[in-house]
């Protein structure tokens, strides 16, 4: 299941409980201690064994409910300043696009993969705003932008290449924008990568580039003609030197001899 999510795949909460039988009637892929398997048909058991602390990320949020009713049944409620400040500095980050043909031939390699993007604009955000809202403002790039190679819709998606480098490049789920943020997926120093199954791959782009270079001899006989008694001309003026060149190299020796 960890696997089908971060290829982009979404799951369905049935309930919480502290056991679960769990029977398969075809091989599915799984993970055992992190590396991937294919069970085959079987019945899987789930027991709860024990609990252990984890942390969270607390989502960024300038005030909350509670702390406004507090704040309404005192006096002076514009004097309370709420502890939650954001503290997150403006970032310049450049925003990329790539093509699903890229994507599945260099998801791999990032480097690889970024040669193959298209930059369409330089997004200015905080690094801890949350992928829900900075789709609304890169989409108002891909509307904005004078000259794209395409015709840009919504449903592209971030592509994360930080949180399993090894790995590759991941689609990010759009169910799961809410949770994560900017700094979460990429370098904040390197760019924001976005995945756009409609922007044409590099190889289509490069076909299109060299259709366009079209050679077209020249149609005029006379100046044709022209061209060949120049190039005619230039040849002979060419051996004409050479030749010269060649006599004075003999003839130097026996003018010393003399």
């Amino acid at each position: 299941m960890s696997a089908a999510l971060q290829m982009g795949g979404k799951g369905e909460r049935i309930a919480q409980c502290s056991r679960a039988k769990i029977t398969t009637l075809k091989a599915i892929p799984m993970q055992v201690d992190g590396e991937p398997c294919l069970l085959a048909p079987s019945v899987v058991n789930l027991l709860f064994h024990s609990k252990v602390p984890m942390l969270r990320r607390e989502k960024k949020n300038t005030c909350t409910p509670g702390i406004i009713r507090k704040t309404s049944k005192q006096p002076k409620p514009s004097v309370v300043e709420s502890p939650l400040q954001s503290t997150s500095v403006i970032m310049q980050l450049p925003v990329i696009v790539v093509g699903r043909h890229d994507y599945d031939m260099y998801r791999d390699s990032f480097e690889r993969l970024k040669d193959t993007a298209y930059e369409i604009g330089i997004l200015s955000i905080e690094s801890e705003v949350e992928l829900e809202a900075a789709r609304i403002q890169i989409q108002k790039l891909l509307g904005d932008h004078p000259c794209l190679p395409y015709e840009p819709g919504k449903d592209w998606r971030f592509l994360d290449y930080v949180t399993n480098a090894e790995e590759g490049t991941f689609r990010v789920s759009r169910h799961q924008e809410h949770v994560h943020s900017i700094s979460d997926i990429c370098n904040l120093d390197e760019c924001l990568m976005v995945l756009d199954d409609a922007f044409p791959s590099m190889t289509h782009r490069s076909a299109n580039v060299v259709s366009d270079v079209i050679f077209t001899p020249s149609s005029n006989s006379d100046g044709s003609k022209d061209d060949e008694d120049a190039t005619t001309a230039s040849l002979s003026s060419l051996a004409f030197s050479v030749s010269t060149g060649a006599a004075s190299t003999v003839d130097t020796p026996s003018s010393h001899s003399s």
